[in-house]
């Protein structure tokens, strides 16, 4: 079983110590169906608390979980 997956992921600095990301991974090639898709979207944030410390949130949904 053999799949074929593509993805994206954008990220922009909203201010320094703060980002945004998003990212799309679509299955192009799902070997007629045995492998499956697993489409997945995803958003999420970082933000810098220190030089040496940082917060991340993801929020994502999809073909195999959300």
């Amino acid at each position: 079983m053999n799949a074929l997956l593509a993805a994206l992921r954008y990220t922009h600095t909203l201010s320094p110590g703060l980002e945004v990301h998003g990212t799309v991974q679509q299955t192009l090639d799902e070997d007629n169906g045995a492998y499956g898709d697993n489409d997945l979207y995803s958003v999420g944030s970082r933000w810098l608390v220190t030089d040496k410390t940082s917060l991340n949130a993801d929020l994502s949904a999809g073909d195999r979980a959300d």
